[in-house]
């Protein structure tokens, strides 16, 4: 088995995933000093982990770390875009809600939605949607959820509590068409 070096981290087997090197390097770091982690988190492949420890530390909510962090939003959604498990990486940024409000982050959410058929998905992204709400292209999406997955009921469970998302002529349109040609209409309504 071959070992290898690196300096933040120190000596681990190769066959470690990338991400769980990611990971532990962050680790190393925010145990010796948080400005460490801001460093690391320019250049990190998969900032999200680092992300996580900052926020947690003593310069969460300096001008300096919130800074850094905008500039990884594109690489945050690549790394949303390609990964199965985009939900941890919702969790580890949660903190810095303003992410939300990212073009990447929000064209890669809704994409996500508009072409999942998951109910599990809209579940994922319910700690968010106060602000994802705010956006056309996640209405939009949710739309789409609506007219083409065997799930429709989890749109309903996820705006329950957000009345503007019914004011919209096509999404009045978009919901009487489900209704209309649903097999099972009265699990949609409540």
């Amino acid at each position: 088995m071959k070992w290898e070096s690196n300096p933040d981290f120190g000596n681990y087997r190769s066959e470690i995933s990338d991400s769980i090197v990611e990971k532990r390097i962050f680790e190393n770091l925010i145990s010796r000093d948080p400005y460490l982690v801001l460093e690391k988190i320019k250049t990190s492949p998969e900032p999200w982990w680092g992300i996580s420890h900052l926020s947690k530390s003593k310069i969460a909510d300096d001008a300096q770390a919130h800074e850094v962090i905008k500039g990884t939003a594109e690489t945050i959604a690549i790394g949303m875009s390609s990964s199965d498990l985009y939900w941890e990486i919702l969790q580890k940024i949660k903190y810095y809600s303003w992410l939300f409000d990212n073009e990447f982050i929000v064209k890669v959410i809704s994409e996500k939605i508009r072409t999942s058929n998951s109910p599990v998905l809209l579940q994922q992204i319910q700690p968010y949607f106060d602000r994802l709400i705010k956006h056309n292209s996640v209405r939009n999406a949710l739309l789409h959820y609506l007219e083409t997955s065997d799930y429709p009921q989890a749109v309903f469970e996820l705006v329950e509590n957000h009345p503007s998302f019914y004011t919209e002529q096509d999404t009045i349109s978009t919901i009487e068409s489900v209704i209309k040609t649903s097999e099972s209409p009265w699990h949609l309504i409540k």
